[in-house]
């Protein structure tokens, strides 16, 4: 009995691990939307320990002091400082990554330092073989678009939609 607790367990832990986005929280000074001396560390630490990851998504958060409407921008303000930040050291932001400020909407933390914050979520790069070209990748959709009747479904492979639309 205890084996099969310990099975479902394991197995769960690495479920969950296969489908998780790691991240990593950037913390900001009071007011302030620049991305400081600590963060920009934190951030090339990351980039050099982690050189094949790409960028999912980026929420942003403040602490309680102000108004909702001064947190809500605020918190944008540094998911932008922080989004441009990576795009100028290179790093991979997926295509349909999105970013979101929560402003103080969110369960805070009794210490305010720990509110102030950016988190990225990422995840290793997909790297895809191709066996064969782009051309006959095309040729082939192309194909099945000409043979197809109408009323037939189509299989697209590797379709992404933007903002889950």
């Amino acid at each position: 009995m205890k084996l099969k607790w310990i099975t479902y367990f394991l197995f769960f832990l690495l479920v969950g691990k296969l489908f998780s986005q790691d991240r990593l929280e950037v913390f900001f000074d009071f007011n302030q939307s620049e991305v400081n001396n600590l963060a920009q560390k934190k951030i090339n630490s990351w980039i050099t320990e982690n050189p094949n990851m790409q960028v999912v998504r980026v929420h942003g958060y403040c602490d309680w002091v102000g108004s909702n409407a001064y947190n809500d921008s605020l918190s944008m303000q540094r998911v932008r400082s922080v989004v441009d930040y990576l795009k100028n050291h290179q790093i991979p932001i997926d295509e349909a990554y999105f970013e979101k400020g929560f402003g103080k909407r969110f369960e805070q933390s009794n210490i305010q330092d720990q509110n102030r914050k950016v988190i990225i979520y990422y995840k290793p790069i997909q790297v895809k073989t191709v066996e064969n070209n782009k051309e006959q990748t095309v040729s082939s959709l192309t194909i099945k678009m000409k043979d197809g009747v109408i009323g037939e479904k189509l299989d697209l492979e590797d379709l992404i939609f933007k903002n889950n639309s």
